[in-house]
């Protein structure tokens, strides 16, 4: 058997069955955990920009998301397409958006953390890894947030234990069904399909008789992902052409591809003191480690492994090393750490510990619930920034356009091309009433794409129209002006010569993250 738990005295006592109320809190308290905080303030942050973008993608038909595919985030596509059903029912609020992913992030704490980590080292593992998993401020973060990064966790966390089942008793059912795992995980991301080089340790190190079984179920289950990752690799605009290859500092966690100072590890973790606490602990397992050094070794395993391949993959002219494409090996981390807390003599300092670990996390969990916490997408919270704090409100914006609306008024976005769908935030806050998108050729739908196409006459568009809203990005006195700290273009010089030729400015309003100028014809 696969299991080696940590103490003699707790293998003697589970060869009797447990009560139920034993065998459930190792599974129920992570979960509920994750739920409580998951739920906690789960309306109060903003929409950033990638939630709008999975908002622009679900409320697509099937047939315009398909044909979106072969331009931009094909490898999200399941994700999409499950969100453009789930909306379809429950609405595109914020918080509905984000239930699928408290309720992912939960369930990743219950059946991947707590059962991984009771299957390999007992019931009080599970328990203590569970409960470190929970809470690490980055669960909270992909708890609150309408992005697949919780599913990704979570089919991470499902395939390894689907895998330590068929290890234990290698029928091919259960080879099936971890081959299913495996798919449903590249289906949630295709990058986390390096958690296989972790698997590939468990099943080396129970014995190669498994080998040709998992080589089986793994090849079956990628035929169903060549499609998406074809169409992925292939798309123009995919996001990691844009990544630099990771150095050898990164391997190891201590810096990171970008932006310049950060780490992979607090950035994984959303938290400086969780980082450092949980990676040590993860590491300590296998140096003190005795009667269950060589699950130790396994476990964490799971983890470097997958780092390794993902470190080496991306060397090449494709980087996926990014800190959020790393999430999927957030369980393991926690089942090797939470192995060493569940190994100390007395279990009543175990649990003074997660007391203490959940102390000293109480800011960096406040911070991921304030609500510009989605829009600083890197720890530490210094990126995409021109002043301390600084970050998009696309609902105050919406709010300012709304309050001096008058029919007729039109709309100019002067940095439309760019990674802050400023039109996307307003076509989801302003669903009624609004001013006409003057320049607007092709919308983001019929361009099939998450950008929409402008007309360049921009003379021509804007003749006849008596008051303009020019929304820029950053807040500055010129919203037609670019900011390098934003990666911001300013304005095309014909468009900037239209508007100062046809226009003069009554108002200038900043609030955080956009400027917005409201103009009058001459």
């Amino acid at each position: 058997m696969f299991t080696v738990k940590t103490d003699p005295a707790e293998s003697v006592s589970e060869t009797r069955v447990a009560p139920a109320w034993q065998r459930l809190v190792p599974v129920v308290l992570p979960a509920g955990i994750v739920l409580v905080l998951g739920f906690l303030g789960l309306g109060k942050v903003e929409l950033w920009r990638d939630e709008l973008a999975t908002w622009s993608a679900a409320s697509r038909s099937i047939g315009q998301l398909a044909a979106m595919a072969p331009n931009i985030d094909a490898f999200y596509f399941p994700y999409y397409l499950f969100m453009h059903f789930w909306t379809a029912v429950f609405g595109d609020s914020a918080v509905a958006m984000r239930v699928p992913s408290v309720l992912a992030a939960a369930a990743a704490a219950a059946a991947v953390v707590g059962l991984v980590a009771g299957r390999l080292f007992g019931r009080f593992a599970g328990l203590c890894a569970g409960t470190l998993f929970a809470l690490i401020p980055m669960v909270t973060r992909m708890a609150q947030e309408a992005r697949p990064y919780a599913f990704v966790v979570l089919f991470a966390a499902l395939s390894t234990w689907l895998l330590l089942r068929a290890v234990d008793e290698p029928r091919w059912g259960r080879w099936t069904l971890y081959g299913l795992g495996m798919t449903l995980l590249g289906a949630s991301q295709l990058s986390a399909l390096a958690l296989v080089a972790g698997h590939l340790v468990v099943v080396l190190v129970h014995g190669r008789r498994n080998f040709w079984r998992f080589a089986v179920a793994f090849a079956v289950a990628m035929l169903p992902l060549v499609p998406l990752a074809v169409l992925s690799l292939s798309e123009p605009e995919m996001v990691v052409h844009m990544l630099p290859a990771p150095d050898l500092l990164a391997l190891f966690g201590v810096s990171h591809p970008f932006p310049p100072g950060s780490a992979v590890w607090p950035q994984m973790f959303r938290s400086t003191a969780a980082a450092w606490i949980i990676v040590p602990l993860a590491l300590l397992a296998v140096v003190t480690g005795r009667r269950n050094r060589r699950d130790a070794w396994l476990a964490v395993g799971m983890f470097a492994a997958p780092i390794v391949a993902v470190w080496l993959v991306s060397q090449g002219p494709i980087s996926v090393y990014w800190a959020r494409y790393l999430l999927f090996v957030l369980p393991s981390l926690a089942v090797a750490a939470g192995l060493r807390l569940a190994a100390l003599r007395w279990p009543v300092v175990s649990v003074a510990a997660l007391l203490a670990f959940a102390a000293v996390t109480i800011p960096d969990q406040a911070a991921v619930r304030s609500p510009d916490a989605h829009d600083a997408a890197f720890y530490p919270y210094t990126m995409f920034s021109e002043r301390p704090g600084q970050y998009a409100s696309y609902e105050r914006l919406a709010g300012v356009i709304s309050a001096g609306y008058r029919p007729g008024d039109a709309i100019v976005y002067s940095n439309r091309q760019g990674i802050w769908f400023a039109d996307t935030g307003i076509d989801y806050y302003l669903r009624g009433d609004r001013p006409r998108d003057v320049l607007l050729d092709r919308s983001a739908v019929q361009a099939d794409n998450l950008w929409a196409v402008e007309h360049t006459d921009y003379a021509t568009r804007l003749a006849g129209v008596r008051r303009v809203w020019v929304v820029g990005v950053g807040e500055r006195r010129d919203p037609l002006a670019g900011s390098p700290l934003l990666f911001v273009q300013p304005a095309a010089p014909a468009e900037a010569a239209a508007l100062r030729s046809g226009f003069t400015v009554s108002t200038v309003t900043t609030v955080p993250g956009f400027t917005v100028a409201l103009m009058t014809a001459r």
